[in-house]
């Protein structure tokens, strides 16, 4: 290969990385605020509801609830289970 098409390599390896990073963080635009859906009420929502959450099934949604009342949404980072990936998931499509 040239010096030119090794360039234009490195250009699509460094998009396709910017893609998979977007990807993988769960950009917040594609949430249910961004389709006009309302967000789910951490301190009233039902089991059902909860599980519509991405990464909460029919557990988590009991843990959610035996925690309530939250104060903050941040409050859902002290629900066992509930780390900094999970949280950013879910952040965006949750209200008190």
């Amino acid at each position: 290969m040239n010096k030119s098409a090794w360039g234009v390599w490195g250009l699509v390896m460094l998009a396709a990385l910017a893609v998979w990073e977007l990807w993988r963080r769960g950009a917040p635009q594609d949430g249910p605020r961004a389709v006009g859906f309302d967000a789910v009420s951490l301190n009233r929502a039902s089991p059902e509801a909860l599980q519509s959450l991405p990464g909460v099934g029919p557990v988590m949604a009991e843990r959610i609830i035996a925690a309530r009342p939250f104060a903050a949404v941040e409050d859902l980072l002290r629900v066992e289970g509930v780390g900094a990936a999970t949280f950013r998931a879910l952040e965006p499509r949750v209200r008190l």
